[in-house]
């Protein structure tokens, strides 16, 4: 029994440090029942006195692909520079499909992307979108998805991160915006609802709420919604089923401006799983950040929830008459501004 102990102690030292030899990182398991620590998310500071600026790029299209020039991509970084330049913001915010090409080439477009982006020295938040993991011809690829978001991952700014890996989805995470005492002011919560497939699953429903709850009690010592619950903006890529309602109503109260905003039908996650309910029953998120349509955008409040449709950065024959970024301004007093800004 002793020399058997002897070997299990062995195996275990000698499996840790070839570990901590090649540098392996284990995937991320969650469970309901696993202690929110807040340490495990990354933290902005907002400064007392001062806006906190986000710059939303929606589907930047960054790649090769069918009906634009060679010049596409160029224009489209020259776009983003001069927004970056007025604004001068503290963090920037991708809604996904962030690249677009064949499955052969999509790392590089990636990797190109990502060495842009790091260029002005501001953190970013990367979505993962449905033309991230693949091209035109193959755009549910989650083991592609994987290699992509590697590289999405090695940005020096880059704040993104794989996550949970049995909820679904890649790039569940979070990142907090404190003030300089790191008293948690906003959360912006990131989910993945454009993998194979095509929707939150119950498991992403789930750990929503439990970060809510977690990162609540580490703020205020418990979740006690209104008082002491953490106000959270969510990002994600697809819109979601209630999309449609919010469209609806904007019709309903100003039909010109829904019109105007609104050019094609949205295309909604292929399942509704109740995220938008329990978003509302978690009474934190107040805005809804997302794209994926390429002719859409709106900033109107449905349910008590704010649904942002950025509006498109990168080039579409859809939309060439209408490209930008949308400006997202946390104030001194936590109310937040939305702003598009067209080219």
């Amino acid at each position: 029994m002793k020399r058997f102990a002897v070997f299990a102690a062995a195996g275990i030292f000698f499996a840790g440090f070839l570990f901590s030899c090649l540098n392996i990182v284990l995937p991320e398991i969650w469970s309901e029942g696993d202690t929110f620590r807040r340490e495990n998310y990354r933290e902005l500071v907002k400064e007392n006195g001062r806006d906190f600026k986000i710059l939303q790029l929606a589907d930047t299209h960054i790649g090769s692909y069918f009906g634009h020039d060679f010049n596409a991509v160029e224009e489209t970084f020259n776009m983003i520079r001069e927004d970056i330049g007025k604004v001068n913001p503290d963090l920037l915010i991708l809604t996904g499909d962030n690249v677009i090409a064949s499955n052969l080439v999509n790392t590089l477009w990636a990797q190109r992307l990502i060495a842009f982006l790091d260029n002005f020295h501001i953190p970013y938040i990367i979505a993962m979108g449905n033309h991230d993991g693949g091209g035109f011809f193959d755009t549910k690829n989650d083991n592609r998805r994987m290699v992509v978001a590697e590289v999405f991952a090695s940005g020096r700014y880059s704040l993104f991160r794989q996550g949970p890996v049995n909820i679904g989805g890649t790039g569940n995470y979070g990142v907090n915006i404190v003030n300089p005492s790191r008293h948690i002011l906003y959360s912006i919560i990131v989910m993945d609802d454009a993998s194979e497939q095509q929707y939150f699953t119950g498991e992403q429903v789930k750990w929503y709420e439990w970060y809510v709850r977690g990162i609540s009690a580490a703020e205020y010592g418990s979740y006690l919604p209104p008082a002491q619950v953490v106000p959270s903006m969510a990002v994600f890529h697809i819109p979601l089923p209630e999309t449609n309602n919010a469209r609806d109503a904007l019709a309903a109260s100003d039909p010109g401006l829904a019109a105007d905003w609104i050019r094609e039908s949205p295309c909604v996650t292929s399942r509704d799983t109740g995220m938008f309910q329990k978003m509302k029953d978690m009474d934190s998120t107040t805005h809804l950040l997302f794209g994926h349509d390429h002719d859409n955008m709106l900033y109107y409040q449905y349910q008590g929830i704010y649904f942002v449709y950025g509006v498109k950065t990168g080039p579409c024959s859809a939309n060439l008459d209408r490209q930008g970024t949308t400006l997202i301004t946390l104030k001194d007093d936590l109310s937040v501004t939305v702003e598009f800004l067209i080219h």
